[in-house]
C-alpha cells in the first residue's frame, strides 16, 4: 500500500484524493473481512476452522473449479451484503484474479487473527 501511495503521489495524485481512496479500500476490506468471517458461523473454533473454511470455499466456488474467480467472489460478497464493483474485487484478489483453496484458507485465518488482535 505504501508503494501505491508513493507511485500515485509521484504521478501527481492529490493527497486528499489518495487518502479518500485508501479509506474507501480499507472500508471494503473491513466489510469483506466481517462478512467472510461471519459466514464461518458462530461455532467456529481452532478444531473445526479448516472444515468450516472448506464449506465456505465450496459454497463460493460456484463452478466447482477449485478456484474462486473475481465474479464468484463478487457474487459471494454480494450475497453476504457487501456491495462491491468488479474492479474492487479485482484489487482484493490481485493480479491472478483467482484464489485457490490454500490462498482462501490463509486469507480467512489471517482475517481471524487480525480481528482477534483488534478486539
Amino acid at each position: 500500500l505504501i508503494c501505491i501511495v508513493a507511485i500515485r503521489s509521484w504521478l501527481g495524485w492529490e493527497r486528499g484524493k489518495e487518502v479518500q481512496h485508501m479509506t474507501h479500500e480499507l472500508d471494503h476490506w473491513k466489510k469483506a473481512q466481517n462478512a467472510l468471517l461471519s459466514s464461518l458461523g458462530e461455532d467456529v473454533n481452532d478444531s473445526n476452522m479448516s472444515a468450516k473454511i472448506r464449506e465456505v470455499f465450496d459454497r463460493f466456488d460456484l463452478d466447482h473449479s477449485g478456484q474462486i474467480s473475481v465474479e464468484e467472489l463478487r457474487t459471494a460478497l454480494s450475497t453476504l451484503g457487501v456491495k462491491t464493483t468488479l474492479d474492487e474485487v479485482k484489487e482484493m484478489l490481485g493480479p491472478s484474479e483467482v484464489m485457490n483453496y490454500v490462498q482462501f484458507e490463509d486469507l480467512l485465518r489471517r482475517m481471524a487473527i487480525a480481528r482477534d488482535i483488534s478486539d
